[in-house]
């Protein structure tokens, strides 16, 4: 019972963080495109879904590990995202 708690908690802390990190970069530099934030919103909770239920699926226990991994991955969402307003602003 207490491990479950533990497990979910850990799967809602990675959901928050795929959230918040474009919120607070949105919130920090008003000059952010809406497509990055679009983009690393999107990125993040891809990734959080499908590492989520391929941890489950292979039935490997959900380490805490998982909320920085999806930290990281909705940092290079962001990069992305910028990449492509950049590329797409140019031309």
């Amino acid at each position: 019972m207490i491990e479950s708690i533990v497990i979910s908690t850990y799967i809602f802390a990675a959901f928050f963080m795929a959230l918040a990190i474009p919120a607070i970069a949105s919130w920090r530099n008003d000059k952010i495109s809406p497509m990055t934030i679009s983009v690393g919103l999107a990125f993040g909770m891809v990734a959080t879904i499908i590492i989520v239920s391929s941890l489950i699926l292979m039935s490997v226990t959900i380490e805490p590990s998982l909320a920085i991994i999806i930290l990281a991955m909705t940092i290079i969402g962001l990069i992305i995202g910028a990449t492509a307003n950049a590329l797409r602003t140019r031309k």
